[in-house]
């Protein structure tokens, strides 16, 4: 059996969970100017094909949120939504693809691996974050 210490040095969990009904609210007042701040047109595109679009992207929100606690960025470190892209695979399965800031952090901190879990029911979305990685600089 693997021992996951032995393999990875630095385990980190993130969690973030999201009220529909606020995501919703904030849709309502900001409409488009808060999803090309925080979604690629990718993740649009696949919430809109999802069949419950609002359940969409509050899961893709609440995972980017989970990664964010799951790198434990100090309170200086801010970094932009949009580096942080959530697809699905084949079987619907969720997938996050960093680029930018987020691939920069991911790399100095040695990160392997992130897995995301995403749940929702009608009044809540939310998402676990797995990262792991070997150490960095």
């Amino acid at each position: 059996m693997v021992n996951f210490r032995d393999r990875f040095n630095d385990i980190n969990v993130g969690i973030d969970i999201i009220a529909l009904k606020r995501l919703s609210a904030i849709l309502e007042r900001s409409g488009s100017r808060f999803t090309q701040r925080v979604f690629t047109s990718r993740e649009m595109e696949e919430a809109r094909s999802h069949g419950n679009y609002l359940a969409a992207l509050a899961g893709s929100f609440a995972a980017k949120e989970a990664i964010i606690k799951g790198l434990c960025l100090s309170p200086q470190e801010e970094l932009p939504l949009k580096d942080i892209q959530i697809t699905r695979g084949p079987w619907g399965e969720p997938r996050p693809e960093l680029s930018g800031q987020a691939a920069e952090i991911a790399r100095s901190r040695g990160i392997e691996i992130i897995k995301i879990s995403l749940s929702w029911e009608e009044e809540y979305a939310v998402a676990v974050a797995l990262i792991l990685g070997g150490g960095g600089e």
